[in-house]
């Protein structure tokens, strides 16, 4: 696979994924933390940190971002970020209401992923 396009089809369902695991002998649960971000990544502005945090949250995909209620997501992450310092700084009320709207727009690619 030569782009994160790629890795996005050819991860786009579990049944594939488990195939793309069995071919290339990389571990499912691996496949799935590499499709997690490819997905959360499609938004711009979304860096490997958003990624890092929105992920240990437990955010597996642009479209479980854009269910997220702005302001109590925002909170959540607040929480996370004051127990494991995982980022330096914690998202802007604006910033996350603009993750989570135009994740909301962005069409669905992959199925949820089980990390």
């Amino acid at each position: 696979m030569r782009n994160t396009g790629a890795l996005l089809l050819a991860s786009r369902a579990e049944s594939y994924r488990a195939n793309l695991s069995a071919e290339t002998g990389v571990p499912l649960r691996e496949l799935d933390r590499l499709a997690t971000a490819a997905d959360l990544m499609r938004k711009p502005g979304a860096k490997a940190t958003k990624v890092r945090l929105f992920t240990a949250f437990g955010t597996r995909s642009l479209k479980h971002l854009g269910e997220q209620e702005p302001r109590a997501f925002r909170s959540q992450l607040e929480e996370l970020i004051a127990k494991t310092g995982i980022v330096k700084a914690i998202p802007t009320p604006r910033e996350v209401m603009s993750d989570v709207y135009w994740a909301s727009l962005y069409p669905v690619i992959i199925s949820m992923l089980g990390l």
